[in-house]
């Protein structure tokens, strides 16, 4: 039992000091630029994307709350969350949103809650 307690803090202590970003600013950054690029990637148009802090949540971590809006076919945006769901950084798909843009056009506008952590320095 030692043993095992040992190794879980130590998959939790990587967990914090690899995966999770030190702070907001990390977090804002690290996300951005993923996401973009998955978006990229994924030839998806993004149209807006909106990041706040959960000022409710306490503890030894912070929650960021991104909204994206996107537009592109339906196999893109397949693709983009196959890629976001085995990308290494830790994000969270919370909701999506499909609607389409107009009748007989191809294109789907899609909005996407998302959600990441980083490590709060507050507490």
């Amino acid at each position: 039992p030692k043993r095992i307690q040992t190794r879980a803090a130590e998959e939790l202590n990587t967990f914090y000091t690899r995966i999770l970003p030190a702070d907001f600013s990390a977090a804002r950054r690290l996300v951005h630029l993923r996401l973009a690029q998955l978006a990229r990637q994924s030839n998806l148009q993004m149209t807006h994307v909106n990041y706040d802090i959960d000022e409710k949540r306490k503890g030894s971590l912070a929650r960021l709350d991104i909204t994206m809006d996107l537009a592109g076919t339906y196999p893109a945006m397949r693709t983009f969350i196959h890629q976001l769901e085995t990308s290494p950084e830790f994000v969270v798909i919370d909701n999506i949103e499909l609607s389409e843009e107009a009748e007989g056009d191809s294109q789907l506008k899609v909005k996407v809650d998302l959600s990441t952590y980083y490590r709060n320095q507050s507490s």
